[in-house]
């Protein structure tokens, strides 16, 4: 991952993180009316609102859906989410109730840990800053009511960072999109571009975080993206995102919190202001890099092992998976997990893409049986989904278990 490239881009956003910098801390102390004001544009009983019926609006939808936990990501065969999530949704019709609500996503978020592990979950921080939200919502006292918004947004953000860094380490689970929609790249390589869109996303999470003058700008550009996205992909889309767009809004309309003005020194120039701020850009990288590879090294070790749902064990046992290697197969694409294998390393390449492949055993390099074991490989479709399904020209060396999804036969 840390290539020449990707840190020649690192430098060039650090550089334009100095100098959006400058700009944000000269129009934070010029004060003119307009996008660059820092006062809120509405009352909190607004905010209140706008947030309570996006949220309630998202866990009907997904009471309606069925089977899912938090995103239509994480799937479930069990039934009480679904009644657990309708109550969610009934709870925001009233702010005294609200708290119920925010207890039932912690009660759903702590239900996603225990089905897809602590690593998976932390894409999805940013429930915990809305449960928080909510909760702090039917409380009375002012000062943990002023506590809302700076919870709120230090959570959205860290999910935008950590997705950011997913981008970095695991580029090619976004392949099989832009081979499907390559205008979304501009003309760039596939793996220049997710080095970038990377340092964009992050880029836009830092400023959200630490901004000032420029904070609504930088809050409407990255919502254009998200609702951009909406038009291009599906409902499904639109509905996995509202939580997100509900809590730009919201920081929209609220602008800087007490957590933006206290990173603020009106008595600094405002270039030791921007150096601060380049500096705390490029450890804010480091740390949460750290941060992803430490977490997933702690729960999976030198793999990543995506904990099946009951719905994908009988989906697996229908398919024919057989061996304790295939009952966690490996999220990453790199290994197979060490306790699921009993010694054994079920890796392979797929015939038609060279993309690494673990669908059964390794074939041996000598011995009775190799010519036999290898013709049998050969006929055996990959159950891992390669980026040659796709009809892409440049395939990589690695592929994910996107939901374990059969590749066609060959002709």
């Amino acid at each position: 991952m840390l290539s020449a490239h990707f840190l020649l881009i690192f430098a060039g956003f650090t550089s334009l993180v100095f100098g959006g910098y400058l700009l944000d801390r000269a129009a934070a102390r010029t004060g003119h009316p307009g996008i660059t004001t820092i006062a809120p544009m509405c009352d909190e009983a607004t905010e209140e609102g706008l947030l309570r019926a996006a949220i309630g609006a998202f866990f009907f939808a997904l009471f309606a859906m069925g089977g899912v936990i938090l995103t239509p990501e994480l799937r479930t065969t069990t039934e009480w989410p679904a009644w657990l999530q309708g109550a969610i949704a009934l709870s925001m019709l009233s702010a005294r109730t609200a708290a119920l609500g925010g207890l039932g996503i912690l009660v759903l978020y702590g239900y996603g840990i225990q089905e897809y592990g602590v690593f998976h979950l932390m894409d999805y921080p940013v429930f915990l800053g809305i449960a928080a939200y909510l909760a702090l919502t039917s409380m009375n006292s002012a000062r943990l009511r002023a506590l809302r918004m700076p919870i709120l947004t230090v959570s959205f953000c860290i999910s935008l960072m950590w997705a950011a860094i997913e981008k970095w380490a695991y580029p090619q689970w976004t392949y099989p999109v832009l081979a499907e929609r390559p205008y979304l790249t501009l003309g760039i390589p596939a793996e220049n571009f997710m080095v970038i869109a990377g340092f964009v996303e992050f880029a836009f999470a830092f400023h959200i975080l630490t901004g000032l003058g420029l904070l609504r700008l930088g809050i409407a550009g990255l919502g254009l993206i998200f609702v951009s996205a909406i038009a291009d992909f599906s409902r499904l889309d639109a509905v996995g995102h509202l939580p997100v767009i509900a809590v730009l809004v919201l920081l929209f309309l609220h602008g800087p919190t007490p957590l933006h003005r206290s990173l603020h020194d009106a008595g600094r120039g405002l270039l030791a202001e921007a150096r601060r701020a380049g500096l705390s850009f490029v450890c804010a990288i480091c740390l949460l890099m750290g941060a992803y590879w430490g977490l997933q090294h702690v729960e999976h070790g030198t793999g990543i092992a995506q904990r099946r749902s009951p719905s994908r064990r009988r989906r697996d046992a229908a398919w024919g998976d057989s061996g304790a290697g295939a009952a966690q197969r490996c999220r990453a694409g790199g290994r197979w997990p060490r306790r699921a294998t009993n010694g054994r390393r079920a890796r392979g390449h797929h015939p038609r893409c060279r993309t690494l492949c673990r669908s059964v055993r390794r074939v041996p390099r000598s011995g009775a049986g190799r010519a036999d074991r290898v013709a049998a490989w050969r006929r055996r479709p990959c159950v891992t989904a390669h980026r040659c399904d796709a009809g892409t020209a440049d395939r990589p060396r690695r592929g994910r278990d996107a939901g374990l999804r059969r590749a066609p036969e060959r002709s």
